[in-house]
């Protein structure tokens, strides 16, 4: 089954311009390559990895709940 954090991060990287992103809860390439760019944007370490710095700073700006 999807994980609901990873739908939940796939869809704040769509609402912030990843317009192709699937919301499929699953961390594969493209995924990764938005979290990284998501996190060089916001100073946070670039992983690509969806983890809580992520999931807190989207959180933060509305891009998700």
């Amino acid at each position: 089954t999807p994980d609901a954090r990873i739908v939940k991060i796939q869809a704040g990287l769509k609402a912030f311009g990843n317009n192709d992103m699937q919301l499929d809860g699953v961390v594969g390439a493209r995924t990764k390559a938005a979290i990284k760019e998501f996190q060089a944007l916001f100073g946070l370490p670039e992983t690509g990895d969806p983890d809580e710095a992520v999931y807190v700073k989207m959180r933060e700006i509305g891009l998700t709940n």
